[in-house]
């Protein structure tokens, strides 16, 4: 009975990068369907269906953690950061599904250069989460984990200047209003992505710390 409360060490860790890479695979797909709109309808609608999978994917590890968690006696960091860290990276999985919910949605036919290059720089933050996520039961590896984080950080400050180009842009040369209310919130829609994973980039670093 007592046994059965007391997980394997490495069991929340696993459950971790489950998520995370569901994670990643959710935003590269986002990725893929905003360099394909304009191009292929039947290629965006698939990735909006694998970002969809994703998610699910991602809540069902989230539930098992939550219930791993209440479950267990003994853990190998502290029961709130556990809870933080799924959490965060539900968040993240939740507001890529916005994207592509959004994008069908609005009936979005074409994305601007900005909006391509923040799904790229979203995705490419998502995957140093998933890196760092990897290591956080590596002692040995914080220092490198932390230089995840600190550029999950970068990229978001990088994606918030490539926001502000195309809002400004937008509002420049975009004639047709409905138009420009779409591709608006579209842009709000990838900032909150790039919110969501450097949210959980500071998470870590908490964890990270704490833990060494």
């Amino acid at each position: 009975m007592f046994s059965a409360m007391m997980p394997k060490k490495n069991e929340f860790f696993v459950q971790f990068n489950s998520h995370a890479d569901r994670c990643a695979i959710a935003a590269n797909a986002m990725m893929r369907m905003m360099s394909q709109l304009g191009r292929s309808a039947d290629e965006v609608n698939r990735l909006i269906q694998e970002i969809d999978q994703a998610e699910s994917s991602g809540d069902d590890i989230e539930h098992d953690t939550i219930v791993m968690l209440h479950k267990s006696f003994i853990t190998p960091i502290d029961r709130d950061q556990i809870h933080m860290i799924a959490s965060g990276l539900d968040s993240i999985l939740d507001r890529v599904q916005d994207v592509g919910e959004s994008v069908a949605l609005y009936d979005i036919k074409e994305a601007t250069p900005e909006a391509r290059e923040m799904a790229e720089i979203a995705a490419d933050a998502v995957e140093k989460i998933r890196k760092a996520v990897a290591l956080l039961d590596n002692l040995a590896e914080t220092t490198t984990a932390l230089q995840y984080c600190k550029a999950v950080d970068e990229l978001e400050s990088k994606a918030d200047k490539v926001w502000r180009a195309g809002m400004s842009r937008l509002f420049r040369e975009e004639k047709d209003p409905v138009q420009l209310i779409k591709l608006k919130a579209i842009y709000q829609i990838l900032e909150d992505v790039l919110e969501a994973a450097e949210d959980v980039s500071h998470t870590l670093e908490e964890v990270i710390l704490a833990n060494a």
